[in-house]
């Protein structure tokens, strides 16, 4: 079905503790149109981030992944609110393949996620908060190292 008709007891009874969210990357590429949220494709992504206030049970840990220039859109700039008013910690990272070792050069964005207050379940952490609602260019604080390979 149509991920825009889900409603928040949909969400709810799937009972998920994570969820992996990958919108169609069209509206931010840069040799795209970069029509970010007024772009069509970017709807089901936005229904999904404006029922997490509305469900019982948000998921405790989400992982977000698309092309370099998201973190730039009026998208990501929604997500990270709907996101901090529910009382979710980001860390963020543009990351290209090379930094692990595999022979593509095309760097993405990645959001990890988690939820900061779980009212029914104990809360997580990242291993190193001090980079909490940070993006960052190097996988370092991911692998709890210095990213050196």
């Amino acid at each position: 079905g149509n991920i825009q008709t889900l409603s928040a007891a949909d969400l709810d009874r799937y009972d998920a503790d994570a969820w992996l969210l990958s919108p169609p990357c069209q509206p931010y590429t840069r040799q795209g149109l970069q029509k970010g949220s007024s772009d069509a494709r970017a709807f089901s992504f936005l229904k999904i981030l404006e029922l997490i206030p509305q469900i019982s049970r948000p998921p405790l840990i989400l992982f977000v992944e698309n092309v370099v220039g998201f973190e730039i859109s009026d998208t990501h700039t929604k997500m990270l609110e709907i996101l901090s008013e529910n009382h979710f910690v980001t860390q963020e990272f543009i990351l290209s393949p090379l930094q692990f070792g595999v022979p593509y050069s095309r760097p993405r964005y990645f959001c990890l996620v988690y939820e900061f207050l779980c009212a029914k379940r104990k809360p997580l952490s990242f291993q190193n908060p001090q980079f909490n609602n940070e993006l960052l260019w190097a996988p370092g604080p991911f692998l709890g190292s210095d990213g050196c390979m």
